[in-house]
């Protein structure tokens, strides 16, 4: 299994059993979009959530893999391709060693 094959197998068992943080995902951008922004980062979002689980709720620290970010960026443009290019969508690392 290749590097890139290993995350994508990961996001996706991490995903089957955090359904929350899908959620959440879906509901921060729909937040950002609602502001008229027209792109926006993932990353943000990622922190943005890491701040509601960990500060807002529980008070308990919360692993989210920042390998995942790309991968909710992209599924959440396949869920929702009215938004296509509201994140600007790379060539993941992992799949050529390097960044395009």
């Amino acid at each position: 299994m290749t590097r890139a094959e290993q995350i994508y197998h990961d996001f996706e068992q991490f995903d089957m059993h955090n359904q929350e943080v899908w959620n959440l995902f879906k509901k921060y951008v729909f937040m950002i979009i609602q502001k008229d922004f027209r792109h926006y980062g993932a990353a943000a979002i990622f922190e943005r959530i890491r701040w509601h689980v960990q500060i807002e709720t529980t008070g308990k620290e919360f692993r989210l893999n920042n390998n995942y970010c790309a991968h909710y960026a992209r599924k959440f443009e396949d869920e929702f391709p009215g938004y296509a290019g509201f994140f600007r969508i790379r060539k993941l690392i992992s799949e050529s060693g390097r960044a395009k």
